[in-house]
């Protein structure tokens, strides 16, 4: 289960790095609201920015694209660690192995995600 953990934390990571460096481009362009535009978005963070009021809101981590694809990144990763089964090998084999799925697992499905938005140019 952890595997399927790590890999919606690298293709949640790879939507929001097409946020930031590739959204003129990308499948988000389209849609015409202020919660996946990061030109726009970061104005969501705050009660009323226009408007001169620029205290943050309570919950301003799910107040645009970005953040809420962070956080649910993060949430995603703590469970892999949780659901990480200990078998009876060494500790450090035990260290090298997770580290070698983690780094596979990630990647792979990082630039899978990142890959597929480039070929839409």
């Amino acid at each position: 289960m952890s595997i399927v953990y790590l890999s919606i934390a690298a293709m949640l990571n790879a939507v929001m790095d097409v946020l930031s460096h590739h959204f003129p481009r990308s499948i988000f362009a389209k849609r015409k609201n202020k919660w996946w535009n990061p030109k726009k978005s970061w104005k969501n963070k705050y009660v009323d920015w226009d408007g001169g009021n620029k205290k943050e809101k309570l919950f301003y981590v799910f107040s645009d694209a970005w953040y809420t694809l962070k956080n649910i990144s993060m949430v995603m990763v703590l469970l892999a660690l949780v659901n990480f089964k200990e078998g009876s090998i060494p500790l450090y084999f035990n260290f090298l192995l997770c580290l070698l799925v983690y780094v596979v697992v990630y990647n792979a499905f990082y630039h899978k995600i990142l890959r597929k938005n480039e070929k839409k140019k």
